[in-house]
């Protein structure tokens, strides 16, 4: 892979020997300033275009401006020949390739199979959609594959994969570490397939900071009254809004959980009582 901040200090080593600012390279170019700043100071890298259009001003080979004969091989099978280059190859040098022709390259490799290092690679660079398919493809299933695509991936793509997966639904564990990637209604759906992660304090509460207050109230809301006037209520408290709180402690002081009512009360506006 490519080290971004090697390359900027070469590119800017190259144009200061050339005598040229970065606004003079940028206009000759035709990008902008904000672009070879970037450039030089590795917060971006250019794109493949501009990459051959840098090395001929720079006067210099694309392999002495990337320092890597392997990565500037591939580069060149994607100028001169882009069809026959393989996915593990692209995944090398996505960082380069614009979107357009990176989706034309997976496209002629769709009978490929995609391995999870080549996938891991492709992710920031790929669609949620072509995420999906990569996925399906290679048949991914792990849970920390799918962990690690996960911030790839749109909400509603990460729940059909949860949703294939008891393990992921299963493991309190595997859903906290999936849970900041979903929508609140998304996880809530989750919540639901797995009646366990409603019902144990430890585990919906892990799951609580990533919930929506009124879909947290919701779920509680389908949970037998004994069940909302125990434990659970108190490890949930931060999350809950003072009025739901004030009507649960109502009830426990009604049935005499006392214990639970005092739990509540700093959680609860005077107001409300």
């Amino acid at each position: 892979m490519f080290d971004s901040r090697k390359i900027g200090k070469k590119i800017a080593e190259l144009r200061k020997a050339k005598d040229l600012t970065q606004l003079e390279l940028a206009d000759r170019m035709v990008v902008s300033y904000q672009a070879v700043s970037n450039w030089e100071r590795g917060n971006s890298m250019p794109d493949i275009s501009n990459l051959v259009e840098l090395a001929k001003i720079l006067e210099v080979s694309i392999e002495e401006l990337l320092d890597s004969e392997k990565e500037t091989r591939i580069v060149k099978k994607v100028i001169d020949q882009p069809e026959q280059v393989n996915l593990e190859e692209a995944a090398k040098v996505a960082v380069l390739i614009k979107p357009v022709q990176l989706e034309k390259i997976i496209e002629n490799q769709s009978d490929s199979e995609v391995n999870g290092v080549t996938l891991l690679n492709l992710a920031p660079y790929v669609s949620s959609e072509r995420l999906m398919e990569l996925i399906e493809r290679g048949k991914f299933t792990d849970p920390e594959t799918i962990a690690n695509l996960a911030p790839f991936l749109e909400s509603e793509h990460l729940v059909s994969l949860i949703l294939k997966q008891n393990d992921l639904i299963g493991s309190l564990q595997g859903l906290s570490r999936l849970a900041p990637f979903l929508e609140s209604q998304d996880l809530v759906n989750v919540i639901h397939r797995n009646p366990r992660l409603i019902q144990e304090p430890k585990a919906l509460a892990g799951l609580a900071p990533f919930l929506e207050q009124t879909d947290l109230e919701n779920i509680l809301e389908s949970l037998p009254e004994e069940e909302r006037i125990s434990e659970l209520i108190v490890g949930l408290a931060p999350f809950m809004s003072g009025k739901y709180l004030a009507k649960i402690g109502r009830h426990a002081l009604e049935a005499g959980k006392m214990t639970i009512f005092r739990a509540l009360l700093p959680f609860i506006d005077e107001s409300e009582l």
